[in-house]
């Protein structure tokens, strides 16, 4: 590497000059990597006395070039202005005989004026790099000292920061924090909680007894079960961020919309997140339930209680499924109704999905818009099950779903229960011939 026309000597150089000086000095940051270093090269230059290079790695560059006796290097100056080309360690213009290099080292220099100039040069650098350093000085403890011409400095005896071993999950943590230890043994499931960075951070700055304790008695007290309290913070672990007043107020909410306890119970189990929105947007959301399926009070409780996370649902995605139903599958505003009370996880599912259903239970099937209203789940079960189990009863000459004719299969048999149920209380046959024939598709 050529900085300022010069060369730095390597490991095979420093054997050739036996009075060969290299120092280097740290300034370190505990809670940064080293900041500024100095970095101190001895060699020689046409048969001129060995000099010093000071570096710092904040600007990257040379500062001055000075000689160990006192001297400026002439000769580096003389090559700057030429150009700086780069000049090989033992060629001719730098000296290749050893004991050359030793003597021109020896030598002293008798200019008084020159010494002085190489002591201002020195006082000039110091000062430099206290100014380069002045804000991290700050935080370091014993200051920049800069070696002494000679001196050997270990860097490994430094002073460094702590090592903190990265920690990836939380369970790593259970020993060590009593929030976590009480926690698991509620039943919490960390690995499901972890995924959320909010709920990991909260719970490692919790204190159980103020923050966590209060939040569980009063869940206790309106009847959350403790088996439950578990599943409830696995759920949303941000319950434990709100105070018992909130929690309250929630509940309250509730009850003031005559939810019976056993709702109000249920509720809270099945949709914990309810507590992380404010009262304002949950009464806004069961407000657009109300007119859009034109809903009574009692069918709103009903539908809430059977499906709680509608409270926290984005109702404009059940709008959307709702025009797509009746837009373009054809129901009729009484009977998207009808499946929005039986079945009210169909009006939060993907509306394409269900009308791929569609089109195979209205189209092969033959299926009419009354007979799917009857039993609406079918549009949340898979569809190759759907496809699979159909083919089988036409196989067997039993695929039957009109309920005025004889060996009627309703839907809720065609899709509900495992294989074996099916075949059994169904197709009337064994599992091993369904599985054989299921082969053949």
């Amino acid at each position: 590497m050529f900085i300022g026309g010069c060369r730095r000597l390597t490991a095979g150089n420093l054997r050739q000059i036996p009075k060969f000086v290299k120092f280097q000095s740290s300034y370190h940051d505990s809670s940064r990597l080293p900041l500024v270093s100095t970095s101190v090269s001895v060699f020689d230059l046409r048969g001129e006395t060995c000099h010093v290079a000071l570096r710092t790695s904040v600007s990257g560059q040379f500062l001055r070039l000075l000689s160990t006796d006192g001297t400026v290097n002439h000769a580096v100056k003389k090559h700057e202005e030429e150009g700086g080309k780069e000049m090989e360690v033992g060629s001719p213009k730098l000296g290749s005989d050893a004991s050359y290099l030793k003597m021109q080292h020896d030598q002293k220099s008798e200019n008084d004026e020159t010494e002085k100039e190489f002591k201002s040069q020195v006082e000039l650098f110091q000062k430099s790099l206290e100014t380069k350093t002045q804000g991290s000085a700050a935080n370091h403890r014993g200051g920049i000292t800069l070696p002494e011409e000679g001196e050997l400095i270990d860097t490994d005896s430094l002073p460094s920061k702590r090592i903190v071993k990265p920690v990836y999950n939380l369970a790593a943590l259970v020993n060590k924090s009593e929030v976590l230890s009480n926690l698991v043994k509620l039943g919490v499931d960390l690995s499901v909680v972890e995924q959320d960075h909010s709920g990991s951070n909260l719970l490692i700055h919790l204190d159980f007894e103020r923050d966590v304790q209060p939040v569980l008695l009063y869940l206790h007290d309106i009847g959350i079960p403790s088996s439950d309290l578990g599943e409830i913070l696995t759920r949303n672990p941000m319950i434990l961020k709100n105070c018992v007043e909130d929690l309250q107020n929630h509940v309250n909410y509730l009850r003031s919309k005559n939810f019976l306890e056993d709702s109000v119970v249920r509720i809270v189990t099945k949709c914990p997140k309810m507590f992380s929105e404010s009262i304002e947007d949950i009464d806004a959301t069961l407000g657009v339930y109300q007119r859009k399926f034109k809903l009574t009070g009692d069918e709103v409780r009903h539908v809430v209680t059977r499906l709680p996370k509608l409270l926290t649902w984005d109702p404009s995605k059940v709008k959307s499924v709702k025009f797509y139903m009746r837009t373009f599958l054809g129901f009729s505003e009484a009977e998207v109704k009808q499946i929005f009370l039986s079945s009210p996880r169909v009006l939060l599912s993907d509306r394409h999905q269900i009308g791929k259903r569609f089109d195979y239970l209205y189209n092969d099937m033959k299926l009419t818009h009354k007979a799917l209203v009857t039993w609406p789940q079918v549009f949340r079960t898979r569809l190759h099950v759907i496809k699979q189990r159909h083919l089988y009863l036409q196989h067997l000459q039993r695929a039957q779903y009109d309920p005025q004719q004889p060996n009627y299969v309703a839907l809720k048999a065609l899709v509900s229960g495992k294989d074996r149920d099916f075949c059994f209380h169904v197709a009337k046959s064994s599992v091993s011939h369904f599985n054989d024939f299921l082969k053949t598709l």
